[in-house]
């Protein structure tokens, strides 16, 4: 997704990272900030728990329940992550239009309609971003069937981003899945931008093929997607929290698969 509303809550560049105190008297603003350091060096547990900390400390500090529900996301505890989001919508409910990362958890919470209604109210925001009408697609094939998700396809024009046109055309059934792959391999770029096309392309074409009913297209889409060789190539090409939803994508799929074999 392209709107980063983690940005506002980012430390300053100038802000070092302190190892976490321990004092009594921390207030929630100080465990704030060390649960945002935390976040921003990928200690996703430790986040979790200082910004439960601050919560405790003063419930009403709504971005720590973003924070938290990032996180909670990023450990795979989507119940969590589901509830800290809607707290954090219901404090700030001016923020909610551009919460994807709300609708991407009520994806795998389960809460198909609601996921559907949130990426409806983000194009409000951003119209642009082929990522969110393939969220919204991926819900409503779910909450509705894949050719009521297809007929409603959210309109999106001027992604600039390889392949996202393409393949918001092949969602829509008017490109096909090698134009896709081929306008990833097109071009004179560096392999870092090359890796981050693939990231994306595998991603998305593997979501569509799951959603329609073809596990057997879906799988080494996916698998790719969650590749941490392919992640790590694409760093800096590939928005972070998309990497996470692709790892924790495969991984709550390797998992159904056990058990069904179990």
């Amino acid at each position: 997704m392209r709107f980063f509303l983690w940005s506002m809550f980012l430390l300053p560049a100038c802000t070092v990272i302190l190892p976490v105190a321990r004092a009594a008297d921390e207030s929630a603003e100080q465990l704030a900030l060390q649960a945002r350091s935390a976040a921003s060096i990928g200690e996703h547990s430790r986040a979790v728990e200082l910004a439960t900390r601050a919560i405790e400390q003063d419930p009403q500090l709504a971005a720590m329940y973003y924070v938290r529900g990032r996180e909670h996301f990023r450990l795979g505890k989507i119940a969590e992550s589901a509830a800290d989001f809607d707290k954090y919508a219901q404090l700030q409910p001016q923020e909610k239009p551009k919460l994807w990362e709300r609708g991407i958890t009520l994806y795998y919470a389960g809460r198909f309609q609601e996921g559907a209604d949130q990426f409806a109210l983000y194009q409000k925001y951003l119209s642009n971003d082929v990522e969110n009408a393939a969220w919204r697609f991926l819900c409503m094939a779910q909450a509705d069937g894949v050719d009521k998700a297809k007929a409603e396809l959210l309109p999106i024009a001027g992604d600039g981003r390889v392949p996202m046109m393409t393949l918001y055309r092949f969602y829509r059934g008017q490109a096909t899945e090698q134009q896709v792959l081929d306008e990833v391999e097109a071009d004179e770029i560096g392999e870092t931008q090359r890796a981050g096309r693939r990231f994306y392309a595998a991603l998305y074409l593997g979501l569509y093929h799951e959603a329609t009913g073809h596990a057997d297209k879906a799988a080494p889409y996916l698998a790719q997607a969650a590749s941490k060789e392919l992640r790590d190539a694409a760093q800096g090409a590939i928005n972070g929290y998309m990497a996470d939803v692709a790892r924790i994508h495969w991984t709550r799929k390797q998992a159904a698969n056990k058990g069904l074999r179990d």
